[in-house]
């Protein structure tokens, strides 16, 4: 799935896995992008050629150290829609667009932003299992930061994250997920409460 090029372009779909396998990434893997096109198909029938770009090229480049990974993965994937595969530069901004607000500074505005978003976050509704791996393995992308600084920065993105209602389109809202996120977010918030008080490793 390529929004219709996978057998036309396939060395493009190669290059892509290969960047998402690359040495250093604990969850934003393949097994992510695999992840989100799960979702995506459950729930978001109509294709859409933007979202799918954006969901393939999102992580495209991926630097914990590096506040630029996005604009990379952005500029990227823009310039392979256009270049290479000689679609139309409109096209081109509007995946670029959306792969720069999955910087998450702003909330969403648009339909497709609310789709990207939920997808990318949808490992939140996950059953808690699902949800734990994910929590470890962004420990371990982050496994340079002191475990004290981790703990707090991590609290920090989670609160910010929790609100009454997490995700932004009906089809999640009314889904499993919702539940589960909630729960999810809270659960791990009250765990790092709890290490702040005791050495506990994660």
């Amino acid at each position: 799935k390529l929004a219709g090029v996978e057998l036309q372009h396939p060395a493009l779909i190669k290059e892509i896995i290969s960047e998402y396998d690359y040495t250093g990434r604990y969850y934003h893997t393949k097994e992510h992008l695999r992840s989100m096109f799960r979702v995506y198909d459950r729930f978001f029938k109509s294709p859409n050629v933007d979202v799918e770009f954006a969901i393939w090229y999102h992580d495209f480049f991926y630097d914990v150290k590096s506040k630029t990974s996005e604009a990379r993965s952005a500029e990227h994937a823009s310039d392979k829609l256009t270049n290479d595969l000689k679609l139309p530069l409109d096209l081109g901004i509007r995946v670029g667009k959306l792969i720069l607000f999955t910087q998450y500074q702003v909330d969403p505005k648009s339909k497709d932003e609310m789709i990207l978003r939920d997808v990318d976050l949808s490992i939140f509704g996950e059953v808690p299992e699902f949800f734990d791996e994910y929590e470890e393995n962004i420990r371990r992308e982050y496994s340079f930061v002191p475990l004290a600084d981790f703990r707090v920065g991590r609290a920090e993105i989670l609160q910010r994250l929790l609100r009454p209602v997490f995700y932004s389109t009906p089809e999640l809202q009314a889904s499993p997920y919702e539940g589960w996120a909630q729960s999810n977010i809270r659960r791990s918030l009250e765990k790092l409460k709890a290490f702040s008080s005791q050495e506990v490793p994660i």
